[in-house]
């Protein structure tokens, strides 16, 4: 398994804690850097094309972590599903106190098997995110997965896609700590472009 990541020429010391993350606990990983394309959604929507190069160029499953993220304890791999199918993180929230439960697809660790089918997926994830160039990528890939509906996703536990604001409350055995600065710097990153 190799673990990948992008980040665009505004990330470089952002990314780092995640490749000294990746190095002190030994895992493979290929990282590149991109132009930056001018807004946050522009930047997020290679990921798709990030993920399809590397499904080309290795032949081995992919752990895409988001460049914002740190891994702070060995990861268990042997959670990752033996199957063929993806591995992705579900956040669920109620919209107001007993309201309609939501769960949104969160892309920012997804475990992808090396396989015809899942690149495939990958493939119309590209297409899909193409056509909607300023749509976020996750959602393309939420409507790309919804069509298929004998496609089972796994879901990482919380502690994969650990978010402070989100799940301190639960005290989970956390593995990767999802930083969310693209969060954070997203306004004023678009204010000085």
């Amino acid at each position: 398994m190799k673990v990948i990541t992008y980040y665009t020429e505004n990330y470089k010391t952002i990314v780092k804690p995640l490749l000294e993350s990746l190095e002190k606990f030994e895992l493979s990983y290929f990282a590149k850097e991109y132009a930056n394309k001018g807004t946050w959604e522009e930047n997020c929507a290679i990921k798709p094309f990030f993920i399809q190069e590397c499904l080309e160029k290795f032949d081995e499953d992919l752990l895409w972590i988001d460049a914002d993220a740190e891994v702070v304890q060995q990861l268990p791999l042997e959670i990752l599903p033996t199957d063929g199918k993806m591995m992705l993180h579900i956040l669920s929230w109620r919209e107001a106190p007993l309201g309609q439960l939501i769960k949104e697809l969160i892309s920012n660790v997804i475990f992808i098997p090396n396989n015809d089918f899942n690149k495939q997926i990958v493939n119309e994830w590209c297409q899909h995110q193409e056509n909607n160039p300023m749509k976020w990528d996750q959602i393309t890939l939420t409507e790309v997965l919804n069509k298929y509906n004998d496609y089972t996703i796994h879901t990482f536990p919380i502690g994969w896609a650990y978010i402070d604001k989100y799940y301190k409350q639960f005290n989970p055995d956390i593995y990767i700590v999802q930083k969310q600065i693209s969060n954070e710097t997203k306004e004023t990153f678009q204010e000085e472009i």
